[in-house]
């Protein structure tokens, strides 16, 4: 039993790639071997054959979304890129080093593709820095991975907004070297998410792809992100408050016209939708060939709060005419719909007397003050039509009108949205 114990450790550490054995020396005579005795030099393309290119392994590790601004039409993102190739000057035997297969040299020291944000937001500065330290193999592998907060740029459509979709990509090039030189041949992990990805609060990602192509003179390398904006937030801070001051428009159909309160009310509700309408062209790109469908329905919705407020205007005209102005025409017509409901103080004590002996006779006013009418031939009976009829009959068609528009505009504005 002991001894197949014993069978089963030796088995275990002969597998083991013990460096035990590595030493101070070791990394020096490495060093010296790599860069003194060989004359490396960072300078020199390290190409194996002047036929083929230094080809590059470049992938992508995803660690946040930090923000993306659609007004600069900019996405921010934290990461870090996995970069390796192969240096024929950087190569040893660990053999003859005490089985060291290892080493870390500064980024500085050793030749480095000079790979660049092709759609970055700000200048074009160097990915790393000096006090990197890139792990060499060997076989003369290195990896770079360097750390960056990445700011790309991302045309952004609004039109379904904040229901929408985007595609976003970053693009890295290699520079400065042709493609007959230097070249992104693969991209073994792709895009990547840690285990330490930090979710973004407004977006999710719903896919993430990466495509290398080859340009006419360069390599590129673009990974791509489909992200889908998360609504919630929007949903009940901006759209069910401007659905519901848009519901308040047509209240102003039952107010009654002479609670003075129909002009007040109307400029109030276009008032906040104007605020409203200020606040979403804040937060949207200048963008004329896309524009928002949420912000063409808060636009109509001005439009039609700039309609309620002429006909309620014109109401108020109408109300203040005198009872001795007959009601003839279309207005008589609009009377009758609204004479069941109307809601006017009739005028009282008025009699219609013999046409050859018409005289004026005084009216007693709802304040209990006299009024002398003008002259006039006209005098209206108690069943006859006055003008608060009329006020109230467009109260009726105003009312259900806008019920029936504002129903339809708003179902098909969300219906694109959502879908």
């Amino acid at each position: 039993m002991f001894m197949k114990r014993l069978c089963v450790v030796v088995l275990f550490l002969s597998c083991l790639k013990v460096t035990l054995s590595q030493t101070k020396s070791d990394y020096e005579g490495i060093m010296m071997e790599v860069f003194t005795t060989n004359g490396y030099n960072k300078k020199i393309l390290p190409k194996a054959t002047s036929n083929n290119p230094v080809e590059i392994d470049l992938s992508f590790v995803l660690l946040g979304i930090n923000e993306i601004d659609e007004l600069a039409e900019k996405m921010t993102t934290t990461a870090y890129l996995v970069i390796s190739w192969t240096d024929p000057g950087l190569e040893w035997d660990p053999a003859e080093h005490g089985d060291t297969d290892n080493i870390y040299v500064p980024q500085d020291d050793i030749w480095k593709p000079d790979i660049f944000l092709q759609n970055g937001f700000t200048k074009f500065k160097e990915l790393g820095g000096s006090f990197y330290y890139i792990p060499v193999e060997f076989e003369g592998r290195p990896t770079w991975m360097p750390f960056e907060v990445f700011e790309s740029r991302c045309s952004l459509d609004t039109s379904y907004y904040p229901f929408d979709e985007q595609i976003c990509s970053i693009a890295f090039v290699v520079w400065s070297h042709s493609v007959e030189e230097v070249e992104i041949t693969k991209s073994t992990y792709g895009i990547r998410c840690t285990p330490e990805f930090n979710a973004n609060n407004v977006w999710d990602i719903l896919s993430i792809s990466s495509a290398i192509s080859r340009e006419t003179r360069e390599s590129k390398l673009t990974f791509t992100f489909h992200l889908k904006r998360k609504s919630l937030y929007y949903v009940v801070n901006i759209i069910l408050p401007v659905v519901f001051l848009g519901l308040l428009n047509g209240l102003v159909f039952i107010i009654p016209a002479d609670s003075g309160e129909k002009t007040g009310y109307s400029v109030t509700v276009f008032l906040s939708l104007v605020v409203f309408l200020t606040i979403i062209s804040t937060i949207l790109p200048v963008n004329s060939e896309k524009v928002s469908l949420f912000g063409i329905f808060l636009f109509l919705q001005v439009i039609i709060g700039v309609m309620v407020l002429i006909v309620t205007t014109m109401q108020l005209r109408l109300n203040a005419r005198s009872t001795f102005h007959p009601v003839e025409g279309i207005f008589l017509q609009v009377a009758k719909l609204g004479k069941n409901t109307c809601c006017c103080q009739r005028k009282k004590n008025r009699r219609i007397l013999p046409s050859n002996k018409i005289h004026i006779v005084e009216c007693e006013l709802g304040n209990n003050e006299k009024e002398s009418p003008p002259h006039t031939d006209y005098t209206p009976a108690d069943d006859a039509y006055l003008w608060c009829d009329v006020v109230t009959g467009i109260d009726v068609i105003g009312f259900w009108c806008f019920v029936l528009a504002y129903s339809v505009v708003t179902a098909t504005m969300f219906s694109f949205l959502v879908t």
